[in-house]
C-alpha cells in the first residue's frame, strides 16, 4: 500500500483523478445526501482533497474526513477547517478507531483497491464504522483493473 500511498500523496490536482464533483453527479449524490437527517454524525472515507466537505459540514453536525494520504488530508483542511470535522489519516483496510461511530458513510471513487480481498475488507471496515441502522452511499470506479489481474 506504500506506493499508493506515495501516488496519491503526489497527485496535485485530485478532481482531474476521479471528478464527480464537477459534474452533474456531484449534484445527485448531494440531493440524496440531503435525504438524511442533519443530527447524522457521518463520514467521508476517502475523502481526498476534500471536495464534499463543505457540503457535509453545512448539512450534518458532525463530520468524519478520513485518507490515508497525509497530503489529502493536508488539502482537505485547507478547504474545510471547521469545527465539526474530524480529520484522520487512516487507511480503509483498519477502520478500527471509528467502529460504530457514524450514522452514514460516505465514499464516492475511493474504495481503489489493489487486490479483491482489498476490495472486501474495505467494505467490510466502512460497515463497521456504522451504527445500527446507519447507511453507505458510495460511487465505485470501474474495477477492471482488480478484476483482471486479481
Amino acid at each position: 500500500m506504500g506506493d499508493a500511498r506515495e501516488f496519491w500523496n503526489s497527485v496535485d490536482d485530485y478532481g482531474r483523478v476521479f471528478n464527480v464533483y464537477d459534474s452533474g453527479t456531484a449534484e445527485k449524490i448531494k440531493a440524496h445526501l440531503k435525504g438524511f437527517p442533519s443530527g447524522f454524525a457521518v463520514a467521508d472515507f476517502g475523502c481526498g482533497h476534500g471536495h464534499l466537505l463543505p457540503f457535509l459540514s453545512s448539512r450534518f453536525e458532525q463530520v468524519i474526513a478520513v485518507d490515508f494520504a497525509e497530503k489529502c488530508l493536508a488539502k482537505a483542511k485547507e478547504r474545510c477547517a471547521v469545527q465539526n470535522i474530524g480529520f484522520w489519516q487512516l487507511d480503509m483496510r483498519d477502520l478500527s478507531p471509528l467502529y460504530g461511530a457514524v450514522d452514514l458513510a460516505v465514499s464516492i471513487n475511493s474504495i481503489l483497491p489493489e487486490t479483491v480481498a482489498d476490495a472486501d475488507k474495505i467494505i467490510s471496515e466502512i460497515f463497521k464504522c456504522l451504527k445500527r441502522g446507519g447507511k453507505f452511499v458510495g460511487v465505485l470506479p470501474a474495477m477492471d483493473v482488480v478484476i483482471y489481474f486479481a
